[in-house]
């Protein structure tokens, strides 16, 4: 009650993470080289997390997101054991290990297919089907979806949503 978000403990999970107050966010950049809007939103991810007794740790692993993660993440789990994890630009292959093998976390960005694990993203479809509505009722006949090919599920939504304002015209 009052509160925009709340950390809640899953049952079933176990309690290792129940006297362990640390969340690990992983990132393949270091913070200095991140966009501005995102430390902002990790400053404000650590103070909510501070408010509810936890602390934010921000891990830089460029093999995680590597071709083999597998092995980075096999390693990485096994040495660092917090409450929980945030998965900052997670590739699919890191949304699958932590999804695979039960590990509390939740993905900021796009969740791929499959994938069990809570997200926190904009809603890109809702936002590309908007646009493109906005084009075509302003009489834009000739549209295009420029759309990088970083391997995030936000691509995939992204051109949902422009295929379903065009489908509607």
């Amino acid at each position: 009650q009052g509160r925009l978000r709340e950390v809640v403990a899953r049952r079933g999970r176990g309690t290792r993470g129940a006297a362990n107050r640390r969340v690990v966010l992983l990132t393949a950049e270091p913070l200095q080289s991140l966009p501005s809007l995102a430390v902002f939103w990790i400053d404000g991810l650590r103070e909510q997390l501070s408010g509810a007794g936890f602390h934010l740790e921000v891990h830089v692993s460029r093999s995680v997101y590597g071709a083999r993660s597998d092995d980075a993440l096999k390693t990485l789990t096994q040495t660092i054991r917090p409450a929980a994890w945030v998965l900052y630009r997670s590739t699919l292959a890191m949304q699958r290990w932590f999804s695979t093998h039960a590990l509390p976390g939740v993905i900021t960005g796009s969740r791929h297919q499959g994938i069990e694990l809570p997200s926190v993203d904009v809603d890109y479809r809702a936002t590309c089907r908007h646009a493109a509505g906005q084009f075509l009722a302003k009489g834009h006949l000739r549209l295009a979806l420029l759309n990088p090919e970083s391997g995030t599920g936000g691509e995939r939504e992204s051109e949902e949503g422009f295929k379903e304002a065009v489908a509607q015209f």
